[in-house]
């Protein structure tokens, strides 16, 4: 089985991604939906890791939330038999982040890279 995860925008000061340790229950196809100014995604593709490979990478906590910091270089282009799975919406995704950032924000800690490494799909 594999678990795809949404996420909305990268922790740019390590280009790496966030991911919820309790969503690492199966290897995971990542899909890095953030957009530049002209509506490119900036990560285009579907990218794939190993469950035993993912967890092995540090973990941060971010508002109660336990995060596996994984660099988006390490990661693999997803397959296209891996990447028939279907994708979560990318709006749910953008609703979950805009809960973290309002979180972050009422503890007076309005850190824009830890409110966008948070994601939930």
């Amino acid at each position: 089985m594999i678990t795809t995860v949404s996420i909305v925008e990268p922790i740019w000061s390590s280009k790496s991604v966030g991911i919820a340790l309790r969503r690492l229950t199966d290897d995971i196809i990542v899909e890095i939906l953030y957009e530049d100014a002209k509506g490119v995604r900036t990560y285009p593709g579907r990218y794939f890791m190993r469950r035993e490979k993912a967890i092995a990478y540090p973990i941060q906590n971010v508002s109660g939330v336990d995060l596996v910091i994984i660099p988006i270089a390490d990661f693999q282009i997803a397959s296209e038999s891996q990447s028939k799975e279907p994708v979560s919406s990318p709006e749910i995704a953008r609703q979950e982040i805009a809960k973290c950032r309002a979180i972050l924000e009422r503890r007076g800690r309005n850190d824009k890279d830890k409110a966008d490494s948070v994601h939930k799909n």
